[in-house]
């Protein structure tokens, strides 16, 4: 998922899910299989 469309469906503001991912990718809990797209490892 785009974390725009994670953004929608939480009902919360992309800019803290761009800091989740960002937080989640250093700790390499998810993975980006193509650009702008998230899924977990």
């Amino acid at each position: 998922m785009k974390s725009a469309e994670i953004a929608a469906k939480a009902g919360i503001k992309k800019a803290v899910v761009d800091k989740a991912i960002q937080a989640l990718k250093k700790e390499e809990k998810i993975i980006s299989p193509k650009v702008c797209y998230y899924t977990a490892k």
